[in-house]
This record gives C-alpha cells, structure tokens and sequence, in this order.
C-alpha cells in the first residue's frame, strides 16, 4: 500500500483584475471575464520592510481581483488573506470562494503597521473551514469603496494542518542586515539620509515595541499644530521651542510658551541686562563668577529666580556698588 503525503498550503500570489461596478453584488463577479492582471510596478506599503515583498494594491479602479487554482484533494480547507492595511481602523474584504460549491463570506482587514504584513481568517456562513469539492478552485476578492489593501497572498490550508498558528506570521531574520548596513552612526537613523531599508526598520521596530504607532502628543501652546512628522514623531514648535513636543525653551531662552532672551528687572539701567561671565584670579587661576551689567545682545541672560541674587552680587555693603 502506498502512502500519500498530505496535503500541503497552498500559497495564491498571480490574481486578475474584475471589471465589477462597486454596486453590484459580488457573486456578478462568476459572470465576467477577467480584464487585465494589476498594473506593475505597484505602489510598496509605507509599513512594509521586507523588500521581497510585492502586495497588489486592491482599490478603485482595481478593487475587485480573482485568483484560479488547481487544488490536488479535495476535503475542507481554511483561507487566509496575507497583507499590509496601514491607513483604516478596519473594514470587511468581500469574499466569493467558488470550489464546486459556492462560499460567501468576508475577512476583516484590521489596522495593520506590522512591516511584514498581517493575516486574518475568510469567514463563510459562520465557518471557517469549507468544504471544496472540486479541484478548480477561484477565490474573489472586493474592498469597499474608499477603503485600499495591501494584498500579498491567499493561503490555501488544509483542515489537517491548519492551525491558529498560521494567524502569527513570524518575520524575517534581518538582525543581520540591520547590524550591518544601519550601525556606522551608532544606529542613529536620519529621515532624510539614512538608506530606505534602516528607516523602514526603525520604523518596524517602533511599531512593534509600542504596539503601533504612538500619538503625536504635540504641546497645546508650545507646538503650531497638531501633526508631527511621520518618522521621530517631531512636532512643529514655535519661535525658541525645542522638544520632540514642544514643550519647553531652548538654552538662553525663559518663559515658556513665549520663550524670549530678555527680562526686564528694576535693577538694571534700562536698555540693560545682568549676565554671568567667567572670572579668573591672575594669582591662583582659580575660575569664578562675576556678575556685570551688560548692553547688548548675545550674553547668556539670568533667569528671574536669579535676579535678586544678581542684584545682590551687583551691590555693596549698605547699597553700595561691589569693588
């Protein structure tokens, strides 16, 4: 008696685009003929990091795709839908399996900014695993208007072998690759000057340690909006402001929001500023401060907490001036 192996997953990646109006029902897809295969090159997801990957862009005007196969046994299989959705909460992929019998169903395309994409499970009439009883087997799928997916693949499992494993896509080793092409400035990674591959892995990086993307968090007063940018996450400050939020003054610089140089201080002539500047003994050479009064820019102002120890330092016994 001869042993056959079992049946294996069966991976779908060369699809069709479906001439299907947005109103029409999904199951009007059987009636047509395929026009075209998607448009090459396709946009890459703004998440994605694995450079192997080559996802087909499903949205208007090719929203709707078709894949065909030939399936070597028959029995009960589950379908997954491999892909990149970095821009919707979530959303239904209409899904039409004709497989001697006809499945109707959907999978949710979930939030996705993983940067070797996500799976998610094609549901049919509450099932999960679905009988196929013919061996040519097509799998169509429509994404609502307005709504766009990243689809890299159609897992094809058999019911002996699936599991809830195959949810978990597990990624690439690129540790490797990381190390060496993104570890010359001691792994900082510029937005602009950095090669593509260390900035989309930093980004896969965060992703994955903060569990998405973060909030931009900008300051209410210290920011000039509330959109930072995409990579580093730094928002727009006002005149004088530094921080990834904004929310505080530059050196020199007091006062926040309105960071400015200058105080104005009743002891100080007007016009004028008191400033710190360094004092050396000609004897000792041991380095001090002294306090002066300053016209002019470019000195390093004191801040008010300061000033009535300024003022202090400013004047001599009885109110007199210091030697």
């Amino acid at each position: 008696m001869v042993l056959l192996p079992p049946p294996q997953p069966i991976v779908l990646r060369d699809c069709q685009v479906l001439p299907l109006p947005p109103g029409l029902p999904l199951t009007h897809a059987q009636d047509l003929t395929p026009a075209t295969s998607p448009t090459r090159p396709q946009p890459r997801p703004p998440t994605a990091v694995d450079p192997d990957a080559e996802p087909t862009l499903l949205r208007e005007p090719q929203a709707t795709v078709v894949f065909t196969t030939h399936v070597p046994s028959l029995g009960r299989y589950a379908f997954l839908l491999h892909g990149y959705q970095p821009a919707h909460p979530t959303f239904p992929v209409e899904v039409l399996i004709n497989a001697g019998r006809v499945w109707q169903g959907h999978a949710n395309a979930s939030f996705c900014p993983h940067g070797y994409g996500c799976r998610t499970l094609v549901v049919c009439e509450g099932q999960v695993l679905l009988d196929v009883t013919h061996s040519e087997l097509t799998v169509t799928l429509r994404v609502p208007e307005g709504r766009w997916l990243w689809l890299d693949y159609v897992l094809v499992v058999p019911e002996n072998a699936y599991s809830s494993g195959y949810l978990r896509e597990e990624p690439l080793d690129k540790s490797y690759d990381f190390i060496s092409h993104c570890a010359a400035q001691g792994y900082h990674i510029s937005p602009s000057s950095s090669p593509l591959f260390c900035r989309n892995a930093a980004a896969s990086l965060s992703l994955f340690y903060n569990n998405g993307a973060r909030p931009c968090g900008c300051h209410e007063v210290g920011a000039t909006g509330p959109t930072c940018e995409p990579f580093g996450g730094q928002c727009p400050c006002r005149a004088h402001v530094i921080g990834r939020d904004c929310s505080r003054c530059a050196t020199g610089y007091w006062g926040f929001p309105h960071c400015r140089r200058e105080y104005p201080s009743p002891g100080v002539p007007s016009g004028g500023e008191m400033v710190l500047e360094p004092k050396v003994d000609g004897a000792t050479r041991k380095q001090g401060t002294e306090v002066r009064r300053m016209s002019g820019a470019g000195r390093a102002v004191l801040p008010p907490h300061l000033q009535a120890w300024a003022q202090d330092r400013l004047q001599g016994p009885a109110g007199g001036p210091r030697p």
